[in-house]
């Protein structure tokens, strides 16, 4: 599938999901619901956002240091908010493109291991991610086919933590098993590249395991998550939402997951549905739990947008990214 087919195909899903999302929506209801919102406590949303991404740039910083332990924050910034900037204008993800490939003779560290620190990240997000995902669906009390539903998400969430817990902290055992495996018995080429790829993390994380704390990266994981959850927190109550607490953790889990969905630059759509699904199983009128969604959404996109951005001119960040649009690297990743 080309690059301008799968483009087209994530535009299409987002339009589909926003067409889900705003078709029950009374635009009086939305906008005075949008009228009755509490600055400061968008304001309380906003600054929350910024601890949670200098939170995640540190993080990111102790990862790269297993690699490169002369690396400063400062030369970590432009790569880590700018590829978060041009993920939100730009398709297919490019900002991850931009960080593994643009930056690697900044960084001194070799793409691989760029692209291995990017995958440890998501892994401890993911495990973050549905860690809240089954609390919060815990507290939740549903009847019916939806409670099945929720037994069954909650089953699976509950394995996956497990099995990335067990990856995270026992990745020599994995690969002494993965090399059991003889690649003659492997006869799809896809296969053997994925299980390479696999190798290559598992052999990252046990560098960063000898290196670097995982206690200090699971608190790092952990205190970013806690701010991003009080972001959602903070915009709910500043829309006077009832039982805030609990709707937040469950609307940023849903929606930051729903940002695997193939779709367009930002996650427009796709976010703002599930984020109001996930409100709706609160009783939050339609009208106000899209008009939620979209204001969460507006906090996380344009404040790390523009820093991003801003990061990236003063880093020649865009001549780095026209660069790399004909490369084959970027149709790869």
């Amino acid at each position: 599938m080309t690059i301008s087919i799968k483009s087209l195909v994530g535009f299409i899903i987002a339009a589909l999901f926003l067409w889900l999302a705003l078709r029950q929506v009374n635009l009086l209801e939305a906008a005075a619901a949008l009228k009755q919102a509490h600055l400061p406590w968008l304001i309380c949303a906003v600054i929350a956002l910024l601890l949670d991404y200098l939170i995640r740039s540190y993080r990111w910083l102790l990862i790269l240091r297993s690699f490169n332990p002369k690396l400063s924050l400062s030369m970590c910034a432009a790569p880590f908010w700018g590829s978060f900037a041009v993920n939100n204008i730009l398709p297919l993800r490019a900002g991850d493109a931009l960080r593994i490939m643009g930056y690697k003779q900044q960084l001194d560290v070799s793409r691989t291991h760029i692209a291995s620190s990017l995958i440890i990240e998501r892994i401890y997000d993911l495990t973050a991610l549905l860690t809240v995902l089954v609390i919060a669906l815990l507290v939740l009390p549903l009847q019916g086919d939806i409670a099945q539903l929720q037994q069954i998400t909650m089953a699976g969430s509950g394995l996956s933590v497990i099995g990335i817990v067990i990856t995270l902290f026992y990745p020599e055992k994995i690969l002494h098993l993965l090399d059991k495996i003889p690649n003659a018995n492997l006869q799809r080429p896809s296969l053997n590249k994925a299980l390479m790829l696999f190798s290559n993390l598992l052999s990252g994380l046990i560098t960063i395991n000898k290196r670097s704390s995982c206690i200090k990266l699971i608190l790092f994981t952990t205190s970013a998550w806690a701010l991003e959850g009080l972001v959602f927190i903070s915009v709910l109550t500043s829309l006077n939402i009832p039982s805030a607490l609990y709707a937040g953790w469950l609307a940023m889990g849903a929606g930051t997951l729903s940002t695997l969905i193939p779709s367009s630059p930002g996650y427009a759509g796709t976010f703002d549905y599930f984020t109001a699904l996930s409100l709706r199983a609160f009783e939050v009128p339609p009208s106000l739990a899209i008009v939620a969604a979209i204001v969460i959404h507006l906090i996380l996109w344009l404040p790390i947008t523009f820093i991003g951005g801003l990061l990236l001119w003063r880093s020649h960040g865009y001549q780095r990214l026209q660069s790399l649009k004909n490369t084959k690297g970027h149709h790869e990743l």
